[in-house]
C-alpha cells in the first residue's frame, strides 16, 4: 500500500506509467490510499500517475515553533502554516488528545505554564485536513545555584615557559603594579 496524506483532491483515477494499468485505490478523509501491484513492474523507477481535475490541494501540517520545549516558568509557542493555506485554520489541544472540530482555534502565540503535550492541526471548516503534529514541553526545576570562588577583577598576562601566555585574573593587578 502506498498512502499519500494531505491530498485535497479526489482522484479521477490512479495508473502506472509503465503498462498503463489502473490501480486500485481509496479517497477517504484527505487520505489516497493506492494498492500497489505485487511485482514493481521498473526495478528501476516505477511512476505512478494520479489523475485529479484542476490544480493539486496539498494541506501541509502547521509548524509549531519555540524558542525551547523545557521551560522554568513559562513557554511561548506559535503556530504557523509552512505556505499559504486560504481557508484553512488550526485548531490545537493540551491534554495530548488529538485536535477536532470543537478544539480551540488558534489565533495567537500560546504561553504554557506547566509539563504539556501540545498537538495540533490543519482544519477546512469542520473537516480535518492535515497530519497531527505535536511536541511536549516540559517544566523544569531550576538547579541549586552554586557560589563560586572569590574572583579578583583584573588582567594580568603570565608569561610560562612551554605553555605560552596564560591569563589570569586579579583584584588589584594595577594597583599592584603602580606601587
Amino acid at each position: 500500500l502506498l498512502q499519500l496524506g494531505g491530498i485535497g483532491n479526489k482522484p479521477l483515477r490512479v495508473m502506472g506509467l509503465i503498462g498503463k494499468n489502473n490501480l486500485l485505490f481509496t479517497a477517504k478523509d484527505n487520505m489516497i490510499t493506492i494498492q500497489l501491484p505485487a511485482v514493481n513492474p521498473d526495478s528501476i523507477a516505477s511512476v505512478i500517475i494520479v489523475d485529479i481535475v484542476g490544480k493539486p490541494l496539498v494541506y501541509k501540517p502547521p509548524v509549531l515553533s519555540t524558542y525551547s520545549t523545557s521551560f522554568i516558568t513559562s513557554a511561548e509557542v506559535t503556530i504557523s502554516f509552512p505556505e499559504e493555506n486560504k481557508g484553512v485554520f488550526i485548531r490545537y489541544t493540551t491534554d495530548g488528545s488529538i485536535p477536532a472540530a470543537g478544539s480551540p482555534l488558534y489565533i495567537d502565540k500560546l504561553t504554557i505554564t506547566k509539563t504539556t503535550v501540545l498537538k495540533a492541526r490543519s482544519f477546512s471548516g469542520n473537516k480535518p485536513v492535515s497530519a497531527t503534529v505535536e511536541q511536549k514541553f516540559e517544566k523544569i526545576e531550576p538547579g541549586i545555584s552554586m557560589s563560586i570562588f572569590k574572583a579578583d577583577p583584573g588582567l594580568e598576562q603570565v608569561f610560562m615557559k612551554a605553555i605560552g601566555i596564560c591569563c589570569r585574573i586579579l583584584e588589584n593587578y594595577h594597583q599592584k603594579k603602580r606601587k
